[in-house]
């Protein structure tokens, strides 16, 4: 048995390790896909949402569609990234979250099914375990730092900056809050620790050391309102902007183990792990391995996991419900302030354990009170604190500076000032006595009035609220401190509220709502009605668009054979390509086109599996011909030019264009089947009756 630890590993083998750390493993994955469909199920509700609903029984499986979603995705990889980093920066986060969990007890010790061999619910152990688990939490930060590092991008680089300053700032804070825990644990295993709160957890009279680490852990995980290194409303992903299908996964896999994580720590060392309250050690080991209180026993190992759930919701609703915060205010003043407590409390549980433990050795034989300290360390250390706040008042009694005005060079040297150039002839000035109210400059004089001048009288531009003389007024109430520390009760009531009114929402793809006649969808390409198309390549539209999602190449009808035309006039448009992965659909597109030849339908389907697909060239744009049209490139109207199109005075095709079209192109399907010839007609002649027309039988 390991000395300072509670739990006994001394019949664990290397295959029970194996057993163990791939229960863990699984435990965490499906906790994952649970608590990101929570997640997404309790922020819809809050926003009025039903959330996922599609995959499975309420939406259970929609997490695990987007794991293989991202596991089939197109991988890419920036050309400017150092490779090997660029790929061992989500391996380093995924492993350091996966390693906290290896020192958390799930529970007392447990019989493995159909054998008679017992091992603590617990991977392992050992005197510093918490120390452990902070290095790991530590550690994990390389992978952030190095994968915006190895990008190669500003904005990357930026979150990975954040994060590192974040970091930094909330560590400490958390590592102060459980110095507590340890000062009234007296161990920093995690077994020993919540041996230590069978009587009482920690959360109760540790509160304080509890607040600022539930503060902490909401840094360290980098969840709302502590997003700084992802930040996605000023560095678009942050450190994950240039990560995508699997890599990504890494990182946002090592984001929720990170939530299970300091949950399960809350849990471990405020909350009393797995043990139940009232219950001493030795009757919950009975109960553990009684046969008659196996039920018991189950329900103490779900003790954590049901914490664990707890503090995720907690986390979740106080993200749906916060805002982020500025970068300033979070690497400074708060984690400052989170961390000036922590000491603070740390100072009281350090003098009450050690009152509580003078306590027990006065009570205690006299032979146990060999170890205590000398007597004359307490007197040393009252008359340390009594030179320390002597000192304090001697720097209070001290006069103020001098605030007056100083005189200029030239009249200290007139009345007879000691020269720069000659130190020694330099006294010591006296130090005047501290005046009995606050001195003020004096006032500018005022320049003499010339003669015959106007007298002027400024106004001042500055409110008179804002003047020197003035009080200054805010245009909105400022808060004071109550209330604004309830600012965010409110706002978790009015989410909690949301929660039960009814959803409101598009229920697509199996209700398919009509969109408005005004609707922006996806890009058109129109024709006139004789077939010829409207765009004459002028690249206004591509000039247009903010995304530069528009690629646009003209040419000239004259290079067409036989005088066909694509488009009346000289030009026409012969490269049309959108790039709609670009695209935002503003339709400032379609506004700045002359001809109206580019308008935006109300098609909004446009998922594809490719990213060369989502590139949609000119025929993919063209609309349909309608009936009575031919296909481009044929001749204009004879007799009209590119105004008369224009304004619309072209009805259709005529004989000629068609003759034409079945000239040069005589298997096209446009072409109007050619009328079909008359029949010849027969014209019986009849011949009267006569002497020599008798009928030949009358012969």
């Amino acid at each position: 048995m390991i000395p300072g630890v509670a739990a006994d590993f001394s019949q664990d083998n290397g295959w029970t390790y194996l057993v163990k750390a791939v229960l863990i493993i699984v435990f965490l994955l499906t906790s994952v896909l649970v608590a990101i469909w929570f997640e997404r199920k309790v922020v819809a509700r809050m926003q009025v949402r039903p959330g996922p609903n599609w995959h499975g029984p309420f939406g259970l499986l929609q997490s695990l569609a987007d794991a293989m979603k991202l596991l089939l995705k197109e991988d890419i990889t920036v050309r400017a990234a150092d490779k090997f980093v660029y790929l061992l920066a989500p391996m380093i986060s995924v492993f350091c979250s996966l390693l906290v969990f290896a020192v958390i007890p799930f529970g007392p010790e447990v019989r493995i099914p159909f054998t008679d061999y017992v091992t603590p619910a617990q991977l392992t152990d050992f005197p510093v375990a918490v120390l452990y688990i902070l290095a790991c939490a530590a550690l994990g930060v390389y992978g952030i730092v190095l994968g915006g590092w190895s990008s190669g991008s500003t904005y990357p680089l930026l979150g990975s900056v954040r994060s590192t300053a974040q970091v930094i700032s909330y560590e400490l804070a958390m590592g102060l809050s459980l110095v507590s825990v340890f000062i009234m644990a007296g161990s920093m295993s995690t077994s020993q620790i919540v041996d230590s709160q069978t009587p009482l957890w920690w959360f109760l009279p540790l509160l304080p050391a509890f607040v600022i680490y539930v503060i902490s852990m909401i840094g360290e995980t980098n969840r709302l309102p502590f997003d700084l290194p992802e930040a996605e409303g000023e560095l678009v992903s942050g450190y994950m902007t240039e990560y995508s299908s699997m890599k990504f996964a890494w990182f946002f896999l090592a984001e929720y183990i990170n939530m299970i994580n300091v949950s399960a720590i809350a849990t471990t060392l405020f909350f009393g792990g797995w043990r139940a309250r009232g219950r001493s050690r030795r009757s919950t080991t009975a109960c553990s391995t009684r046969a008659g209180g196996r039920s018991s026993g189950s329900s103490r190992r779900c003790g954590p996991s049901c914490s664990c759930s707890c503090g995720c919701a907690a986390r979740c609703c106080a993200c749906a419900t916060t805002s982020s915060c500025r970068s300033a205010g979070r690497c400074s003043s708060r984690p400052r302030s989170a961390g000036s407590c922590s000491c603070r409390w740390c100072r009281v549980c350090a003098s009450s354990a050690r009152s509580t433990r003078a306590s027990w050795s006065a009570s205690a034989p006299a032979s146990r009170c060999s170890s205590s300290p000398p007597c004359g360390s307490g007197r040393r250390r009252s008359r340390t604190r009594a030179a320390v706040r002597q000192a304090a008042r001697r720097r209070a009694a001290r006069p103020p500076p001098r605030r007056g005005p100083r005189a200029s060079r030239s009249t200290r040297s007139r009345a007879g000032s000691p020269s720069r150039r000659c130190p020694a002839s330099r006294s010591p000035r006296p130090r005047a006595a501290a005046p009995s109210c606050p001195t003020t400059t004096p006032a500018r004089p005022e320049r003499p009035a010339r003669a015959g001048a106007r007298p002027t009288t400024r106004r001042s531009t500055v409110p008179e609220e804002r003047q020197p003389g003035g009080r200054y007024e805010p245009l909105r109430p400022q808060a004071n401190g109550l209330r604004e520390a309830l600012a965010p009760v409110a706002g978790f009531g009015v989410t909690f509220s949301s929660m039960f009114r009814p959803t409101v929402t598009e229920q697509y793809p199996r209700e398919k709502v009509p969109t408005k006649p005004r609707y922006h969808g996806r890009h058109q390409l129109n024709r006139y009605a004789d077939g010829l198309e409207k765009c004459i390549g002028c690249e206004l539209c591509a000039w247009a668009c903010p995304a530069d999602a528009i690629y646009v190449e003209g040419a000239d009808n004259a290079d067409l054979p036989d005088g066909g035309h694509m488009s009346p006039g000289e030009r026409y448009g012969r490269v049309y390509q959108i790039n709609y992965l670009r695209c935002i659909f503003c339709g400032l597109c379609i506004e700045a086109c002359p001809t109206r030849a580019l308008t935006m339908t109300n098609e909004y389907e446009l998922a594809g599996p490719t990213r060369e697909g989502m590139i949609w060239e000119k025929q993919d744009l063209l609309a349909p011909l309608r009936e009575g049209m031919l296909a481009a490139p044929h001749p204009m109207v004879p007799g009209t030019t590119d105004t008369e199109y224009y304004r619309g005075e072209v009805d259709g095709p005529v004989a000629e264009q068609v003759a034409w079209v079945r000239e040069h192109r005589p298997d096209d399907a446009t072409l109007p089947p050619e009328p079909a010839a008359p029949p010849p007609e027969v014209r019986r002649v009849e011949r009267p009756a006569g002497r020599g027309h008798a009928p030949r039988a009358a012969r």
